[in-house]
């Protein structure tokens, strides 16, 4: 699973990411207009089934700080064995 997170600022310098699963994520990168991106990386598991929970505030360059934005991934229970 990958996803984008676009946020607005005069230079991002960092993008902070928590979440409830292991996850890889790529360094900021301007993108023009700008935008940053920083591109999260997540292969779900049977571990993860359910609500997953992926929190993400940027840093800019002269040190303000982004609001905290929350998203919500539900994974289904695909993995069990039918009976």
């Amino acid at each position: 699973m990958v996803r984008k997170i676009f946020i607005f600022f005069h230079s991002i310098v960092h993008i902070g990411v928590m979440a409830t699963v292991a996850f890889n994520k790529r360094n900021v990168v301007y993108i023009g207009n700008g935008q940053y991106e920083s591109i999260i990386e997540w292969t779900p598991s049977k571990e993860d089934e359910g609500h997953n929970y992926l929190c993400f505030a940027a840093t800019e360059s002269t040190g303000y700080f982004s609001l905290l934005a929350i998203i919500t991934v539900y994974i289904p229970y695909l993995f069990h064995s039918k009976c």
